[in-house]
């Protein structure tokens, strides 16, 4: 029998995504890779260099990145002639060239920007669903930032219990399994109690460690995000621009990889000049972190990364400003 491979997001929507995929396309087996936007062109290379009796290959709310493109599509091409049908969703926003260019290469691209990676599926393989309607409003309270849905805080806390791909695959199939999100966070209530105090550490930890910088009327605040942490990316974001009021939150990573986040602050803007995307209030980018400073983030000298880093923000921000000052 062929396989199936699904290739989504580490975070809720990507989780969302893959779930409404399994039970809409009704696929009995799949593998699924969970990777952030950056890492997507390596892992497509790695799948196309090992590929053995696959017949379909989903890809879901993941973009392009920009340095990437090319590549990205010479190895959807190789995927492409060796008979393998890709099927992508997403909801970010993505240039128009790419559109066109990754559009020959899949069997079906899908492109929503009004939505979730979760509703873009649903709205594609079937708008009626209603287990898939319900996980769309849960999962877009989430990730497009609307937090209008009460059941989108247990959702966010449960996928962030653990960072890892076993932990990814044993809530997709905890969703697949009950089809109900009430049965769903019944299930996971234990785990977020026995955590709740190691939370709360955090984002005291987090707002100790965090640092701010002005510039152009904008301030930024940041903090170095430890891969292990209890806390959801959006969450300890939306503490952040709270507790510091600011505009902007930058959350970053041992890797070089960035999430910014802003409640009216187009940082899809930052997130491009440094190689990444995303949505106009929640984006993602990279920096290169050269060895020292990732020595300095390791034996707890991260504030000085963090400055260097906010520097760097502040530089593309002082720019924008000067731009539409000039006219």
């Amino acid at each position: 029998m062929k396989k199936n491979i699904i290739v989504t997001h580490v975070d809720a929507d990507g989780i969302g995504s893959l779930v409404n995929i399994v039970r809409l396309t009704k696929i009995r087996e799949y593998t699924a890779y969970y990777v952030n936007p950056e890492d997507l062109y390596n892992k497509l290379y790695e799948i196309a260099r090992d590929i053995k009796d696959v017949s379909k290959i989903f890809i879901s709310d993941l973009a392009p990145n920009r340095d990437k493109i090319k590549d990205l599509v010479m190895i959807l091409k190789d995927l492409s002639k060796k008979d393998v049908e890709i099927f992508w969703f997403d909801h970010h926003i993505w240039d128009p060239m790419w559109i066109e260019e990754i559009k020959n290469v899949v069997a079906k691209l899908y492109l929503d920007t009004s939505t979730c990676a979760t509703g873009v599926v649903k709205n594609a393989l079937d708008p009626k669903d209603d287990f898939a309607n319900e996980l769309e409003k849960i999962i877009c309270s989430i990730d497009l930032w609307r937090f209008d849905d009460p059941r989108s805080p247990w959702f966010t806390r449960i996928v962030s219990y653990k960072n890892t791909d076993d932990w990814r695959n044993l809530v997709a199939s905890k969703l697949l399994e009950t089809y109900d999100p009430y049965k769903f966070i019944e299930w996971g209530r234990r785990f977020i109690e026995e955590s709740i105090d190691e939370e709360l550490s955090e984002y005291d930890k987090y707002l100790r460690e965090s640092q701010t910088y002005k510039v152009s009327d904008i301030t930024v605040v940041g903090v170095v995000k430890r891969e292990r942490s209890k806390i959801g990316t959006s969450q300890l974001a939306h503490y952040l621009l709270s507790a510091k009021n600011a505009d902007i939150a930058v959350l970053i990573r041992m890797n070089g990889s960035i999430s910014l986040r802003s409640r009216e602050y187009n940082v899809r803007e930052i997130a491009v000049k440094l190689g990444g995307g995303g949505h106009k209030l929640a984006a993602g980018g990279r920096v290169n972190l050269s060895l020292i400073d990732k020595m300095l983030m390791r034996i707890g000298l991260e504030k000085i990364v963090v400055k260097k880093i906010l520097n760097i923000i502040g530089d593309i921000v002082s720019q924008k400003a000067s731009h539409e000052t000039d006219h």
